[in-house]
């Protein structure tokens, strides 16, 4: 490692300035680092609780399981793997956290980290897969960390970082190609599953089909079914062992995520409307300077951005290499890359194939990561055989433009696409179309040298003009709250536990997703912008008329049982009617009042009704929702006065509490059931069942009682032992590995 880097120190010296050199004006302040709404209003926030969560293992001796100030509580640790708790690099940042307080700066310098990775790990594959041109792995790398996909993950850090480690990923077959060595698979498989295991899918089914390229590509001998299994096996037992070693933070991980409603789909067309096809195709060339700014994007479809969140482009030079290979005969190198190219296109182009790499989910384009790796890949192998090819890269030039113009007059003219609703993409359209032309020539003159150049600058420029388009919709402002008054309010206060409201529109930044300021500013609270909040609440939430991650309960019989003390208002008349109210101080602008007539986190009840009767419009204070096999076994309950569950001790994974009863009944926590939950009753374990449309319930007779509750999240402990046991496979493969001789690497 140390001598590739001395052999190549010039080329990576360059890159890394070129990037640092993009991200100056964001370094220095002069540009607010934000460039989507999800950045600031959700990753960030989640790293923030996260290293609150993580921190509180030397505070308080708690593993970073539950969050108390995500909606109404959450397996955080499982329930986050999505976004980051699979995050290598976090422990690098808890250790910076003393230097640099803000995680919002932090991510930010590893958001630049990570297009510095980006074109380190793509340049060390095309090292070891066979490049041998430096400049052309240095403008190949360059490519890879400015492109189009690359742009659009700046600020969504889980994605970003997958899309930098990924050629990692190809280098390490590549080197066990080259060595028989496959420990380093093992190793990168197992980063890239924690980093994104939602990335990891698609990537693990292409998979498949690099490893017969790169056995065709780089094979100097007869290809035989023999050959393909002994070069196979070994990576099918090292992802194996990736997989295992995962499992301590993806079984738990999997285990939540079963209960999303948005896996699966119930109908998928045949082909994508037309609409589709043409902004794909113009994407090759087109970069996405548009997509999700103020601007209007031209091939805006659906309603989640499923088929517009993406792009193919990665310069528009390199297009002419890639559909060169369609007009290179008798070269067997060139036709497995064809084969490549063509298959990886038609999986995203048709829909059924499009839902199967997007986990059998809806058809989306959110894994058009790996189309720009093989795109980048090709120019980079055809470039290094321009002077042999230059005739066949010059058809293909003409191929597509040939196809480009086709097309879009024909879905200008004939598919109602209206270009005159969309100038500033009009324009841009006509720039780039205007460039390839320019390209077009300098392919047909023989001027390779200043192509690059031009393409060079090209890339620096889309990819810094999108950064700024993004972040200029963003902006600085004052907190409208203040979390060193919430948390000496929270001190003093006689409960251990309860949750505020703050209505939501009120709250800088100005936005509708505003939702999850409770983490920002900790406290406990009852609205979420999350997909991933604890699903066992499905059917409380649309109980309350509820139907996307995008929650806010303001119902005051509903916020009441949820445990809300204090509301946060600008004026009294905000309080809703029908309730006590006392004045109790004031953060920053807002008046704080608490309810009188406010419940504990647990209190019992004694009259219920089942699931099947109930409505939005149950007394939510008085009535239990209760299954109805449960609903049998509580006819021994009269009805009687409520009691409250005394809190003694509360944190992330525990609560504690005491409660006495006249009578038998049953109590309810206003905390989401999750069967990591472990409730005991005067020390003695108890069974819980789900109630109010996603609670915790428990039957509890008359007299005095302890409740203990403890989490851990479920599968966490089989997933320990899953994970060291493929510790223990990987230990023989680094053992076999480290005897290898060169005569045992596969003979490819």
């Amino acid at each position: 490692m140390v001598d590739f880097l001395k052999r190549n120190k010039v080329q990576i010296g360059i890159l890394i300035t070129l990037i640092i050199c993009i991200f100056i004006p964001y370094l220095l302040d002069y540009r607010v680092f934000l460039f989507n709404a999800d950045q600031q209003l959700q990753y960030n926030l989640f790293y923030k609780e996260w290293m609150r969560l993580v921190k509180d293992i030397y505070h308080t001796g708690s593993f970073p399981f539950y969050s108390i100030n995500t909606f109404l509580g959450s397996n955080f640790y499982a329930s986050k793997l999505y976004y980051l708790t699979g995050d290598i690099f976090f422990p690098i940042m808890v250790l910076l956290s003393k230097f640099i307080k803000d995680i919002d700066l932090s991510l930010e310098l590893f958001s630049v980290l990570y297009v510095i990775l980006s074109s380190i790990s793509f340049y060390t594959f095309l090292y070891l897969f066979g490049i041998r041109n430096k400049w052309y792995m240095f403008i190949g790398s360059l490519i890879y960390a400015l492109s189009g996909v690359a742009s659009n993950y700046v600020g969504q850090y889980m994605f970003h970082r997958f899309y930098s480690l990924l050629p990692f990923l190809f280098a390490s077959i590549e080197y066990y190609r080259k060595t028989g060595k496959i420990y380093l698979f093992s190793i990168i498989v197992f980063i890239l599953i924690l980093t994104s295991y939602y990335f990891m899918f698609p990537t693990t089914i292409f998979l498949v089909a690099y490893s017969f390229f790169t056995i065709f590509y780089n094979s100097t001998k007869r290809i035989t079914f023999r050959s393909i299994f002994r070069f196979g096996l070994p990576l099918i037992v090292a992802y194996c062992v990736g997989i295992l070693l995962s499992a301590f933070l993806t079984v738990p991980g999997f285990l939540f995520l079963k209960d999303n409603s948005r896996l699966g789909v119930d109908y998928i067309d045949k082909a994508f409307e037309f609409r589709v096809y043409l902004g794909y195709l113009h994407s090759l060339i087109t970069p996405p300077l548009t997509l999700f700014s103020k601007y209007d994007y031209l091939f805006n479809v659906g309603f989640n951005g499923h088929l517009t969140w993406y792009s193919i482009y990665a310069g528009s030079a390199i297009i002419p290499f890639i559909f060169s290979t369609f007009f290179i005969k008798n070269d067997r190198k060139i036709a497995s890359l064809r084969f490549l190219i063509v298959l990886i296109n038609l999986l995203t182009l048709f829909p059924y194939l499009s839902s199967f790499m997007h986990g059998f989910s809806e058809p989306s384009f959110r894994w058009v990561f790996l189309i720009t790796f093989v795109h980048i890949l090709g120019f980079v192998i055809v470039l290094e055989h321009f002077d042999e090819y230059r005739k066949e890269v010059f058809n293909g030039s003409i191929l597509f433009l040939f196809i480009f113009i086709s097309t879009a007059l024909y879905g200008y003219f004939y598919k109602g696409i209206t270009v005159y609703d969309n100038p500033i993409h009009l324009r841009i359209i006509i720039i780039f179309l205007i460039l390839y032309c320019v390209y077009l020539c300098l392919i047909g003159l023989k001027k390779l040298n200043i192509l690059l150049v031009v393409l060079i600058f090209e890339v620096i420029f889309t990819f810094s003009t999108r950064l700024w388009i993004l972040s200029e919709t963003y902006y600085s402002y004052t907190p409208s709250l203040d979390e060193n008054a919430i948390a000496y309010f929270r001190d003093v206060d006689d409960d251990l536990f309860y949750r505020i409201y703050v209505n939501p529109d009120g709250l800088l930044p100005t936005s509708s997703l505003n939702l999850n300021q409770s983490i920002n500013f900790n406290y406990s609270s009852t609205s979420t912008y999350d997909s991933t909040y604890e699903y066992n609440l499905k059917q409380f939430i649309e109980m309350n008329n509820i139907n996307w991650h995008i929650i806010k309960i303001d119902n005051p019989d509903v916020l009441r049982m949820l445990a809300v003390k204090y509301y946060y208002v600008t004026d009294i008349s905000e309080l809703p009617e029908n309730y006590n109210w006392t004045y109790s101080y004031n953060v920053n602008h807002y008046q704080v009042y608490r309810m009188d007539e406010y419940r504990s986190i647990g209190f019992t009840y004694s009259k219920f009704t089942n699931e099947s009767n109930a409505s939005s419009q149950i007394n939510w204070n008085e009535i239990l929702i209760v299954p109805e096999d449960i609903l049998e076994k509580l006819h021994y309950i009269s009805e009687s006065e409520s009691k409250d569950l005394e809190i003694n001790e509360f944190s992330n994974n525990r609560l504690v509490g005491d409660i006495e009863l006249d009578s038998d009944q049953v109590l309810f926590l206003s905390i989401p059931y999750s069967s990591g939950w472990n409730v005991y009753v005067d020390n003695q374990l108890v069974k819980i069942f789900k109630v109010q449309g996603g609670f915790i319930g428990l039957e509890l007779n008359e007299g005095y009682h302890n409740i203990t509750l403890q989490f851990v999240p479920p599968g966490f402990k089989i997933g320990i032992f899953t994970s060291l046991f493929g510790l223990l496979i990987f230990s023989l493969i680094i053992i076999n590995d480290y005897k290898k001789r060169i005569e045992l690497k596969p003979n490819l």
